[in-house]
């Protein structure tokens, strides 16, 4: 679970922006915006969000696409 941020480990070790996008669990878009890679990870401000499950897609491009499961306590 996650309080205030959560980081992404990705497959592939890079350095660049990716696009993180945010899903309810019903699959509706709660947030999307351009976030920083470094050495294969992004850290998400979960802060905003409410307490709740949701899945995160990370879009690296050419580095490969990303989803993981975050769970706001």
């Amino acid at each position: 679970p996650v309080s205030d941020r959560a980081t992404i480990e990705l497959g592939n070790k890079f350095d660049g922006t990716a696009n993180a996008s945010v899903f309810s669990m019903e699959g509706r878009l709660i947030f999307d915006k351009k976030v920083s890679v470094t050495n294969g990870k992004c850290v998400l401000d979960a802060q905003l969000l409410p307490k709740g499950n949701y899945i995160m897609k990370v879009d690296a491009g050419k580095n490969g696409t990303y989803r993981a499961k975050i769970s706001k306590k």
